[in-house]
């Protein structure tokens, strides 16, 4: 798998670099995205690397070194190389010369993380036969996942590039800003994805419908908690959050309180994405992904020239809302089981 992946990015690498001047110029008319794009060509074989590796350590339910080399590590020493640079002459490419750094740190030290760990476990295999993995049937039950994964990727991405197509790089900024902002809660989401992954396909197969739903039930719970404060901060002062970062984005309140809505619906409606993966309903998940990404560019086509950030925003809120809702509405009626914030279990947990 890493070679397969390692060979497909160094062919991505290879075409972003060469094909920067072209991206930046034809695509976006902007020059000074040329040497970005070439600085990121060379950060995508690191962060597959790294990203493989990452993913493998959680399936070992190594959740701590997981998050630290998959997030923490990457952003302190992006975040300390540009501090750093400001005493000195701080370049608009510096942060991303930084980011490599990181990621290429986390992509060593997770392979020989990972390395150790077989060199450990090797001396426990009885049979090497019995340890050989056939490539092709995991494949075709991953295929799936692969391409929803590529489909939420363009879904992630698909409003940024097209604000940048119709709207200028400073605006762009402003948007990816209140976007990241209001992701806060996904930290909380990501790291119970972590843990609630392996428990959820384990009950499911089992057939532990009643733990199943508990599991679920609570998750969801825990999630809407934590980010329903968040998201009313953003939404009731997106203006004085935005000032604290700097003035120049305070223009992107209303896309942050679009963007808060997005999130808080996210929130509410649970795991469905894992869920679906989890439960054997992983082509189904790709429809859905597929058919709101749709969505999502017809929007963008149509809300972007004449709202500008908040259309893209608008267009996001109604692509997201429409997955998550349309994912949840499929579980329930197929296997009976609601991932839906329920406030009636908060109140009789308090009961």
């Amino acid at each position: 798998i890493i070679r397969l992946s390692i060979l497909i990015s160094g062919l991505i690498t290879i075409v972003l670099f060469f094909g920067s001047e072209f991206i930046a110029t034809r695509l976006f008319d902007d020059v000074n995205l040329i040497q970005p794009l070439r600085i990121t060509a060379f950060i995508v074989p690191l962060m597959v690397l790294a990203t493989l590796n990452v993913e493998f350590i959680r399936g070992l339910k190594q959740v701590h070194v997981r998050e630290y080399l998959r997030n923490l590590n990457i952003l302190l020493i992006t975040l300390a190389g540009t501090y750093a640079m400001t005493f000195f002459v701080l370049t608009p490419e510096d942060p991303l010369r930084f980011y490599a750094v990181g990621a290429g740190i986390s992509a060593l030290v997770g392979f020989i993380y990972v390395n150790r760990f077989f060199r450990r476990e090797a001396s426990d295999v009885a049979n090497p036969e019995e340890a050989e993995f056939e490539f092709k049937p995991h494949l075709l039950i991953a295929l799936p996942m692969i391409i929803t994964a590529f489909i939420q990727l363009i879904n992630g991405k698909v409003d940024t590039l097209m604000l940048a197509y119709f709207e200028t790089t400073a605006l762009v900024g402003v948007f990816s800003m209140a976007f990241k902002l209001s992701v806060i809660t996904n930290f909380v989401i990501g790291a119970l994805k972590t843990i609630a992954m392996p428990k959820i396909s384990e009950l499911f197969w089992g057939g532990e419908t009643e733990k199943l739903n508990r599991v679920i039930s609570f998750s969801t719970l825990i999630i809407f908690l934590f980010a329903f404060p968040i998201s009313l901060l953003l939404f009731l002062f997106p203006e004085f959050v935005l000032n604290f970062v700097s003035e120049e984005f305070v223009e992107g309140a209303t896309t942050l309180r679009i963007f808060a809505v997005s999130q808080l619906i996210n929130a509410a409606s649970g795991m469905v994405a894992v869920f679906l993966n989890m439960s054997g309903n992983q082509a189904v998940f790709t429809r859905i992904a597929l058919t709101t990404t749709c969505l999502n560019i017809i929007l963008n086509l149509i809300l972007i020239p004449r709202y500008g950030i908040e259309g893209a925003a608008i267009a996001t809120l109604i692509a997201n809302a429409s997955w998550n809702i349309a994912g949840a509405v499929f579980i329930y009626r197929k296997h009976g089981i609601s991932t839906f914030f329920n406030p009636l279990l908060l109140l009789r947990r308090k009961g």
